[in-house]
């Protein structure tokens, strides 16, 4: 059975800190996932690497694929990654901000 998501292992360095470590989970369509945790535990991290926008060591892939290998605008189909900060400063409905993530 194809998983929505699978993430296995995953690992992510910034130099010679660790920001992520052993990392594993897996999400089957039409489950609901929530990441937690303090400041600075790493869930943006792990967001922005579930979206294609991170180095990462370890396994992360959406429907079976790699994430590494998948075109821009099939990853795009896929995911959508809307950051928390944001340098537009328009006034933009949220549907159409999410709209223009993917």
């Amino acid at each position: 059975m194809v998983k929505a998501l699978r993430v296995e292992q995953l690992g992510v360095r910034r130099g010679a800190r660790v920001l992520l470590e052993d990392v594993s989970l897996h999400a089957e369509y039409g489950e609901l996932l929530a990441i937690t945790g303090p400041n600075g535990a790493g869930k943006s991290t792990l967001i922005k690497v579930l979206a294609g926008l991170l180095p990462h060591a370890g396994t992360v892939q959406i429907r079976d694929a790699e994430i590494a290998t998948l075109k821009p605008q099939d990853r795009a189909r896929a995911i959508a990654y809307v950051p928390q900060r944001s340098s537009i400063m328009a006034s933009i409905a949220v549907r159409d901000v999410v709209a223009q993530a993917r």
